[in-house]
């Protein structure tokens, strides 16, 4: 008692409320279990959506200073912050003078002999020195890799990642010092990457790229990335005005390299925005559409304490004629309100744990990516803000209609009516939030069928797909790679229920690209000279065959185009129309990197169809195709189908693989049909939880309908008994009560169609071959609102309809 008098006296009162309202809401527990349930849904879902949105948007990279870390591309006509060559790299480092530092480097597959265990495919980053100081991430254990090392003929040194390290060295510190084989070739472990640390993609290990500035390769071959740090007080805006203008310089100076037309440019973005850049705007329209659920549920509670306030209406009045203001009234209500935010806040975070790791599983990749999604401090402080706020904006309606009734009177039919009638309001309200997320999740739900419908040039049914790189040490020749992969296509495709099998440089659909550059043998003299860049693939086998890509024109390549061979290509038929517009391109020919480079010219053999490679939603890019037996590559995917199924085909791609070498590693082996559905996974992502918090919200809107006319049967059943008893048919009463609900039905459509108007505008970018003014869309999530509004009045409209007057006359 004597502390709680020196409490200061606003202190006082606050517990004083508190523990009133918490005594109150013992007294009705169904309306409190209702309540915080349906809060805890609202605050649940925003806190799991808030934690990859804190992860992704919000919290600090894990890299020193990562503000001023950026990624330099390359933008072409039809790509955005493609890959660089090594010599665009070195005039960069050489000219640039924004960054403090600028580091390349080349992710690919090896395969690697670590530790305990059989040799596995794993995925290497190899990088220049200043790699590491540039990202602004130390090793965890040992050091990063020198100058020296990075020389041409260094020794061979690699630092491993954190899960490569626990996974075959137990996390033993005693394994830096250690040797390794990558690829054959003997490498000495330098040190061990922090947890978590995978940058680029899903690197596992890191070895020096070693380029010799005296000989940097073919200015035309952009397989690299650049990260650079931003010099001190340099901000991301001037980079980029220099950068433009040295990409002007380069193409003055290099015209062959860089035609005019051809859309080239020098792309900085920030490193955030190479993470996460295709993702922010899904996350940003699921916070949005969490956000809409939670004010829903709001608006849900705060029309049950509408109601509840109705039913104590006589409690108020009466603690009013004690002295009770109505100040000190509205505190209490304010108290309970509190009470319910707080729990329904801890029951959310409890659920969001629960949701959390299903929402990073079910996610793209550069959101299962992020190291640490979790409801952490940040999103229990977004919780406990959400909850307090809830508590205030459901606890308001209620505390500022508290009655100011005279001693002794009962509060009746006046109020009644108020309460009423704030109820309808949050109930339109309701139905406006339920109409707004159903018609995103409508116009994303068609944008996944149009996508899936999409013909993607291939058929991925029954196809199996698993990457090999052969090993330096047991191919060390151009004619043993040749040989080998010719081999294990053709142990392959005559295994038992294979109807097709081959290989490919790069699968479709698969995130990677390469592009070639070429000469036009006898191009207009309008272009004369220019060496443009397309997307260019390695085939062997019937890699045609086994995707179903279709032969449009000339012919396959065959087991004849080999290393003493003339040079064939094939091209696709965006190709062909692009480079020979109303020509046969039968016959032409093309020679790489350009006209007057060396080398032979290449003559078109055939014509396939074309390919989305880079995505359902992306129009066909053109592409060259070369044999394998001319273009030799270490590492191909093989692609098998079988009428049997794709388990079929997976089993195949394992015995093949095993016999050619039974040391030989196989990465990715999945279903061609797992990849299509993965290029679509942003859209499956926010269509599944839009279409969830979408069921959420039409749910607790139709609850919401339902309570308020049950509350208005029960107020009027007075009322409605004299009607009856004077007469009213049961299909009047019955009209009546769905008149009214329709009533506050329409009034909620009608402000959601402007909400979701003000939506489309934000999901135009998610859409594919969908209006966001889509007419069908919204008339027939209208039409449905509708339909579970009446529903929902159905049942206290009937229940009106069988009142018998005479115990309707009798009642108070």
């Amino acid at each position: 008692m004597a502390h709680a008098l020196l409490m200061p006296a606003p202190v006082r009162q606050l517990l004083h409320d508190l523990r009133f309202g918490l005594r109150s809401l013992r007294r009705r527990p169904g309306f409190a279990l209702a309540a915080i349930v349906t809060l805890a849904l609202g605050i649940g879902a925003n806190a799991a959506i808030f934690s990859l949105v804190s992860a992704a948007l919000v919290r600090p990279l894990p890299f020193r200073d990562a503000g001023r870390i950026v990624s330099i591309g390359s933008n072409w006509t039809g790509f955005e912050h493609s890959s660089v060559s090594i010599p665009e790299y070195l005039d960069y480092r050489d000219r640039a003078r924004s960054f403090e530092s600028i580091a390349v480097y080349r992710e690919t597959s090896i395969n690697l002999t670590a530790g305990t265990g059989e040799p596995e495919h794993a995925r290497i980053a190899l990088t220049t020195a200043s790699f590491f100081d540039g990202i602004g991430v130390s090793p965890a254990v040992g050091r990063s890799f020198t100058v020296e090392e990075d020389r041409p003929g260094g020794p061979g040194v690699v630092l491993l990642g954190w899960s490569l390290w626990q996974r075959r060295f137990g996390g033993d510190r005693a394994a830096v010092g250690r040797t390794i084989s990558i690829e054959g070739e003997p490498a000495t472990i330098v040190g061990v990457m922090p947890r978590g640390f995978r940058f680029p993609s899903e690197s596992e290990l890191w070895a020096p790229l070693r380029i010799n500035p005296a000989e940097p390769g073919n200015r035309g071959a952009h397989n690299r990335g650049v990260i650079a740090r931003l010099r001190a007080g340099v901000g991301l805006e001037t980079a980029r005005s220099e950068m433009s203008a040295l990409g002007a310089a380069l193409q003055a100076e290099h015209p062959d390299n860089y035609p005019a037309g051809s859309g080239w440019g020098v792309s900085v973005r920030s490193l955030r925005e190479i993470l996460v850049g295709e993702v922010r705007r899904p996350l940003l329209v699921l916070m949005g559409a969490v956000t809409l659920v939670l004010l829903l549920a709001c608006a849900n509670v705060a029309s049950l304490m509408l109601g509840q306030a109705a039913r104590r209406g006589g409690e108020m009045a009466t603690r009013a004629a004690l002295g009770a203001g109505p100040g000190r009234l509205a505190r209490q209500i304010l108290g309970e309100s509190l009470l319910i935010g707080v729990a329904g806040g801890v029951l959310g975070c409890v659920l969001a744990r629960g949701l959390v790791p299903l929402l990073v599983a079910i996610s793209p990749e550069p959101i299962r990516t992020l190291d640490g999604v979790s409801v952490d401090l940040r999103v229990l402080a977004f919780a406990f803000v959400a909850s307090i706020f809830a508590a205030m904006l459901f606890g308001l309606p209620t505390a500022l209609r508290v009655p100011v009734a005279a001693p002794g009177r009962e509060v009746g039919g006046a109020r009644v009516t108020r309460s009423f009638g704030a109820r309808e309001i949050l109930v339109a309200l309701e139905v406006a939030l339920a109409f707004v997320l159903l018609i995103g999740a409508g116009l994303l739900g068609r944008t996944l069928v149009n996508l899936l419908s999409v013909e993607a040039g291939l058929d991925p049914r029954g196809v199996a797909t698993g990457r090999i790189s052969l090993s330096r040490e047991a191919h060390p020749t151009s004619a043993d790679l040749i040989r080998a992969h010719g081999r294990v296509v053709e142990i392959l495709g005559g295994a038992a229920g294979i109807a097709a099998a081959g290989s490919v440089s790069i699968l479709p659909l698969s995130g990677s690209d390469t592009d070639y550059g070429f000469g036009v043998e006898n191009r207009i003299p309008a272009t004369e000279g220019l060496e443009p860049f397309e997307q260019a693939r390695i085939v062997a086998g019937d890699y045609f065959g086994a995707l179903r890509i279709p032969l449009l024109r000339g012919r396959s390549f065959e087991p004849a185009d080999g290393e003493e061979s003339p040079p064939v290509v094939m091209v696709s038929a965006s190709f062909a129309s692009k480079y020979w517009p109303g020509e046969e391109a039968i016959g032409k020919r093309i020679k790489l990197w350009g006209a007057d480079a060396e080398g032979p010219w290449r003559t078109v053999v055939g014509i396939v169809g074309d390919v989305r490679h880079f995505g359902l939603g992306r129009e066909a890019t053109p592409i060259l195709y070369f044999p394998l037996a001319q273009l030799p590559q270490r590492s191909m995917t093989l692609v098998a189908r079988s009428p049997a199924g794709v388990a079929v085909a997976a089993g195949a791609i394992r015995e093949a693989v095993r016999e050619l070498d039974p040391g030989q590693a196989i990465h990715a082996l999945q279903p061609m049909e797992e990849i299509v559905r993965t290029s679509v996974a942003s859209e499956r992502l926010s269509l599944g939880l839009i279409a969830a918090f979408s069921t959420i919200a039409l749910l607790l809107a139709a609850v919401g309908i339902y309570g308020v006319l049950s509350f208005l049967v029960g107020q009027r059943t007075r009322e409605i008994g004299i009607r009856v008893a004077v007469g009213a048919t049961p299909a009047a009463i019955l009209g009546g009560v769905l008149a009214r609900g329709v009533r506050f039905t329409a009034l909620g459509l009608l402000a959601g169609t402007a909400g979701a108007l003000a939506l489309t505008r934000f999901l135009e970018g998610l859409l594919f071959e969908v209006e966001a003014l889509d007419a069908s869309t919204f008339v027939l999530v209208a039409l449905g609102v509708l339909a579970v509004a009446l529903v929902a009045c159905l049942v206290p409209a009937r229940r009106a309809t069988r009142l018998d007057p005479a115990r309707a006359l009798r009642r108070d």
